[in-house]
């Protein structure tokens, strides 16, 4: 994988967490403090943190960050930030079965 498909990986994958993070949020922040643009924001802004900081474990502990390193952080912060909602657990085990 290239330089530049790696990067195209990232923003792609940033964009699925926008996609099911952002949402998410907006409802709890909506209900906890009447402000449902922060709720999406700390929603996205958490899960990035997760991947962001996989890829760093990743590239402190093998000094490089391949696609499959990307691929891997970005699937454990979804799994990580939708331990709590049902829907986001129920698509991961359909998409765990498709392999």
């Amino acid at each position: 994988m290239g330089r530049f498909d790696l990067h195209k990986d990232i923003a792609i994958r940033t964009i699925g967490v926008a996609m099911f993070s952002f949402p998410v949020g907006m409802g709890v922040g909506a209900v906890i403090s009447n402000d449902w643009i922060k709720g999406g924001a700390i929603a996205f802004t958490s899960t990035i943190l997760i991947a962001i900081s996989g890829m760093g474990v990743i590239l402190a502990w093998r000094g490089r960050i391949t696609g499959h390193d990307v691929q891997e952080a970005f699937r454990t912060a979804t799994a990580k930030a939708g331990e709590d909602n049902e829907i986001v657990q129920d698509f991961i085990e359909e998409e765990k079965g498709k392999k």
